[in-house]
């Protein structure tokens, strides 16, 4: 580890202080109590939490993961506890490890495993070694966000990365990031990083397939959403190939968003398990919608709170209700009202009608989508199950209730 101030002449302690960058006064200020209680009292820097954004910005991946190490021999627990992290793998052309702040969710520091011999492609980069696994691992800094680590097979690199960080600090690896890749090994890392990364966790907070940049072979996207589980958010973006079913494993992440999802059948939905599902430009139609729609009022899906589908199909409330109408009461009219998701965000409903179940076991809102003759511009089935993420119930709303109580 190396500091950018060792070569100063002496002087004063403040002084001194006065000089060094953010990232340097932190990592000699938490080796340093004497140096800790000055830059407190000077108010120069509290703690790494208590940072500005643009400070924490201005910081590089080389700094992150030295301060990590620093805390590692101190007290790890509580820096973790103040300054909540997360781990998270990204597999693309290129291999890596991600540290991100949970709560500066646009802050995020990347560290690569790349194969020694392409090091010649990064002359001119800033040179580090990294003290990992007891071993002295040559790096690069290209950017302030990303740092690139060599080894005699990146491979071999990332599984190791994945073992020292696991056992050095303790933590679960969040997300699960993968991208389409033309890199000829591509297939074969993936699989193997699934492999190796399942033996030390079974599951991950979340999982993100990316492929709008590019796309994913279907025998790797099957793969990945066959070994790969999240337990909170299941993401699919991108286009696909719509060349037919990714698989017929049961969705169980708490919640689904799939922004093509022309590829995503009826007998997908019907096998899905979620809180929340959200589906971008789907193929499903009023049929099938009332199918799902008729199956959730009869209480099959204990779990789902939030369903919208995005589609250019037109009159979704009007025909859903009429082809299920044999199955509700009609409870009454939301006009301005809200719903609380799980990620503590407010859905608007500008008008919706309340319907219950006839065993009185299922309460849901039908929002009637904003209208648009526009052909080109998605229509928005969205149904909202009661009580909502925060436990209030539809009568916090502006309701306007039906006189019958029964629909015609």
């Amino acid at each position: 580890m190396t500091f950018k101030f060792l070569d100063l002449p002496l002087l004063p302690l403040e002084e001194i202080m006065s000089m060094m960058d953010v990232s340097d006064l932190l990592k000699i200020s938490s080796c340093n109590r004497t140096i800790r209680d000055v830059a407190k009292g000077r108010k120069q820097i509290k703690s790494f939490y208590f940072l500005p954004y643009a400070q924490k910005e201005m910081m590089d991946s080389v700094d992150v993961f030295e301060l990590l190490q620093i805390h590692r021999h101190l007290d790890y627990a509580k820096f973790f506890r103040v300054n909540p992290i997360s781990f998270n793998l990204i597999v693309s052309n290129e291999i890596g490890i991600e540290i991100r702040l949970k709560d500066d969710k646009l802050l995020k520091w990347n560290i690569f495993m790349e194969f020694i011999g392409n090091a010649e492609n990064y002359r001119g980069s800033k040179p580090y070694f990294l003290k990992i696994n007891g071993e002295i691992v040559p790096s690069v800094l290209t950017k302030k966000s990303e740092m690139y680590t060599f080894w005699n097979d990146r491979l071999e690199g990332v599984k190791t990365m994945i073992a020292w960080l696991r056992r050095s600090f303790n933590m679960y690896f969040e997300t699960f990031h993968v991208e389409g890749g033309s890199h000829p090994e591509f297939s074969k890392e993936l699989r193997s990083i699934v492999n190796f990364a399942n033996y030390r966790q079974h599951l991950f907070t979340n999982v993100m397939i990316d492929e709008r940049k590019q796309l994913i072979s279907h025998a790797d996207l099957n793969f990945v959403v066959e070994n790969v589980t999240a337990f909170k958010k299941h993401s699919h973006l991108g286009r696909g190939d719509f060349k037919g079913p990714r698989s017929n494993r049961f969705i169980e992440s708490k919640s689904l968003l799939i922004t093509d999802s022309r590829w995503f059948t009826l007998d997908h939905l019907l096998m899905t398990n979620c809180a929340t599902i959200r589906l971008v430009d789907s193929a499903l139609d009023m049929h099938e919608l009332s199918i799902f729609t008729l199956k959730v009022l009869k209480g099959d899906y204990p779990k789902l709170k939030h369903f919208c589908v995005k589609t250019y199909h037109k009159n979704w409330v009007s025909c859903i209700l009429f082809k299920t109408n044999m199955f509700y009461s009609k409870r009454g009219y939301i006009r301005d009202g809200v719903y609380r998701t799980a990620n503590d965000r407010l859905i608007r409903i500008p008008i919706g009608i309340v319907i219950e179940s006839l065993n009185r076991e299922v309460l849901a809102t039908l929002i009637f989508p904003m209208q648009s003759d526009h052909p080109k511009k998605l229509k928005t089935f969205e149904m909202l199950i009661w009580p909502d993420f925060d436990g209030s119930n539809f009568d916090r709303n502006e309701v306007h209730y039906h006189p019958l109580g029964r629909a015609n």
